[in-house]
């Protein structure tokens, strides 16, 4: 040790200088990130709060796998080594960055602020289909990527050539996913709400009978508490889970209470009875005036479908206060009908619902149904009014049509109108100075007493601006009465946009100048979820382009004018069909936008077919009685959309056929035969043969 001092003296100095480098680097960026605070020490509350730039830097691979395969990632300085960017940190990053993986910080009062991205030239959809792990890759330009590297923790994905995507079957994999194309690797982290081992897959077959999904939904109690909540603060009675929990805590209270006094036990019994019930009330009107007569039809049956025959009670219920109105026999089994006057002497108030029970001794309900009091009138006079344009252009005339009807549906003979047109609100000026009226137009006409009347709108007075104005009509009658629409038209004095529709698998682009389809050159570029921008057109209006499902917007435009239609605010139009019978499933996925979707076909739990493809039409045999399952999975607007369906059996269901004569005439007695049929097609008795005469 002696005779290597000696070889090297100046050891110790190089280790020293070493140590005071590497603090030096360490310290160098929270000293840059923390400079901008070290001025105005005296006014430090009305100081900014973060550091003036904000700093990017890239990381290598393995670094950025260090990162993401933690939840919690302790800062270590020796990652800030390539500094590649720097911008204000109250501005937004402008510039393009190559691909890699990045970490971009600021300083915010006392903490550092850290945050890391990756750039790539691929983007990875991962599928739930019911069961497996299953995972697609896409270039930029929405491609499938069939050549990965995909691989789990340690095991590698294969590609499934059926399903076009990385499989593991029956997975239970969580942690880190690392994706690598054209020599570059991206992470990303596969976390599930609770783990599904094998003792569990096979317990919840048996519980739930339905296919193991490989990203489990959370609780619905607690994911649509909040929802449920400003949904009964809206409509001022309890929603959903929240209905359920008050409906649970009120049973459950008066339940316990009945024990200790009669009057919770009416509340508690009539509940039990009442759900043991159902059925309809239907009354002939769904407001009534006073002095009109209220008629009410009921039908009542027990839950598995017999019909009630007793009689019961029919209560008015007034205020918490019930008004026995008559005793009722049925009609025919489960049928009541009654009628009865609205008098003064029942006390009702107007502008209120009122309720109708029918029910046994001891407040036992079978069912109810409400009915609406006021004091209205009816309007014995119409005034309709209709143009057959909602945008009127320059140099282009709009025609407005009206027709005034009596309480017959009948033209009016002798009544007149009166148009009146107004500036609501303007848009765009074309001039300097431009003098706006507050009445643009105002003409008087007699109604055309046979046929609708119409009336020619020009802009001639209009002034040189867009805006929105108002067309009044007012209907006068001889007897004085009078009745107003309204019609509100945008008015363009120079107008150009896109007309962009999105027709089966294509979008079709229109540039409308003052209203008029028009020639001229643009730029169409596409948007996928992740921000990559992809040009897909260059060329003359109108035109089309093949619609791609990876992508999530197209943006269309000119020297002038730009618009963006975003995929996933339309329909995908996808819609399964089935059909089970006895002996055999059918299955149709009628997808006319023609997109390419996976799909997994399960008899309960076990899966009887998969594929990926843009259409699906099976027909298979079975025997089975069991529930099949659909599962439906493909990418729409950038996202990645489930569908899942199910099939049972319904082996209760009756086909009834119907054979009459399409006319019958008064007086005359016809045969009307019903055949009644099961799932098999074999003939199921009817209790009562059914005539009809008229």
């Amino acid at each position: 040790m002696e005779s290597d001092k000696k070889l090297h003296p100046d050891r110790k100095i190089d280790n020293k200088m070493d140590l005071i480098s590497h603090k030096r680097k360490a310290l160098f960026l929270i000293i840059t990130l923390l400079f901008s605070f070290s001025s105005y020490g005296q006014k430090l509350i009305e100081s900014r709060q973060t550091s003036y730039y904000t700093y990017i830097y890239k990381i290598t691979g393995n670094e950025a796998k260090k990162i993401y395969k933690k939840d919690i990632w302790k800062v270590d300085t020796a990652f800030f080594h390539t500094l590649v960017d720097s911008f204000p940190t109250d501005s937004q990053y402008q510039n393009k960055l190559p691909q890699g993986h990045y970490l971009k910080t600021f300083a915010e009062r006392e903490k550092q602020k850290l945050s890391i991205t990756t750039i790539q030239d691929f983007d990875v959809f991962i599928f739930n289909n019911n069961t497996d792990l299953c995972i697609q890759v896409f270039d930029l330009q929405g491609n499938l990527i069939d050549n990965a590297d995909v691989s789990v923790r340690l095991k590698k994905l294969r590609f499934n050539k059926k399903t076009q995507s990385y499989l593991d079957r029956k997975s239970n994999q969580k942690g880190l996913l690392q994706v690598t194309h054209n020599g570059f690797t991206a992470y990303y982290d596969l976390s599930r709400q609770y783990n599904n081992s094998f003792v569990k897959r096979g317990t919840r077959k048996v519980v739930y009978g339905t296919p193991i999904k490989y990203v489990w939904m959370p609780v619905n109690f607690v994911i649509f508490l909040p929802i449920d909540g400003v949904k009964s603060i809206v409509k001022g009675w309890p929603q959903g889970t929240i209905y359920k929990t008050k409906n649970f805590f009120v049973k459950s209270f008066n339940k316990i209470a009945c024990l200790l006094d009669d009057y919770y036990c009416d509340s508690y019994t009539n509940n039990k009875f009442r759900n043991k019930q159902t059925g309809y009330m239907v009354f002939n009107k769904p407001k009534y005036l006073p002095g009109d007569t209220v008629k009410f039809k009921a039908f009542v049956v027990t839950k598995k479908g017999k019909a009630i025959d007793k009689n019961v009670r029919v209560i008015l219920q007034n205020n918490r206060k019930d008004i026995e109105l008559t005793k009722l026999v049925p009609y025919r089994s489960g049928g009541y009908q009654y009628e009865f006057f609205l008098h003064d002497s029942l006390q009702l108030q107007l502008d209120r619902n009122y309720t109708i029970r029918l029910e046994l001794n001891d407040r036992k309900e079978y069912i109810n149904g409400s009915f609406k009091y006021e004091d209205y009138e009816l309007s014995k006079n119409q005034l309709s009014l209709r143009v057959d344009k909602k945008e009127h252009f320059r140099n282009k005339n709009i025609t407005l049509y009206t027709k005034g009807t009596d309480e017959n549906d009948l033209n009016l003979m002798d009544a007149r109108i009166e148009v009146l047109l107004t500036p609501k609100s303007i848009n765009k000026y074309f001039e300097n100075h431009v003098f706006i009226p507050d009445t643009l137009l105002f003409h008087k006409k007699k109604l055309n007493p046979t046929d609708e009347t119409e009336i020619v709108i020009s802009d001639s007075t209009f002034p040189k601006v867009n805006f929105e104005y108002t067309i009044t009509v007012r209907l006068l009658t001889s007897d004085n009465e009078s009745i107003s629409e309204n019609e509100e038209i945008s008015y363009f004095y120079e107008s150009e946009k896109f007309d962009i529709e999105v027709k089966s698998d294509s979008i079709h682009f229109k540039y409308l100048k003052n209203g008029e389809i028009e020639s001229t050159q643009v730029t169409i570029n596409s948007k996928d979820n992740f921000g990559n921008i992809t040009p897909v057109y260059n060329g003359i209006t109108p035109c089309s382009i093949e619609l791609n499902p990876y992508f999530s917007s197209y943006t269309i435009q000119t020297d002038s004018i730009s618009e963006t239609i975003n995929i996933s605010e339309e329909s995908s139009l996808i819609q399964c069909f089935s059909e089970r019978t006895t002996d055999s499933v059918y299955i149709v996925v009628n997808n006319p936008r023609k997109i390419p979707f996976i799909y997994n076909i399960y008899k309960k739990n076990s899966q009887q077919a998969s594929g990926y493809t843009d259409s699906l039409d099976i027909h298979k045999k079975t025997s089975s009685k069991q529930n099949y399952f659909v599962s439906i999975r493909y990418l729409w607007g950038g996202q990645v959309k489930e569908e899942n369906f199910r099939i049972p059996l319904i082996d209760k269901k009756l086909n009834i056929s119907v054979t009459q004569p399409k006319i019958v005439y008064p007086g005359q007695k016809s045969r009307i035969d019903i055949l009644v049929t099961d799932t098999e097609g074999k003939p199921v008795e009817v209790y009562r043969p059914l005539k009809s005469s008229a």
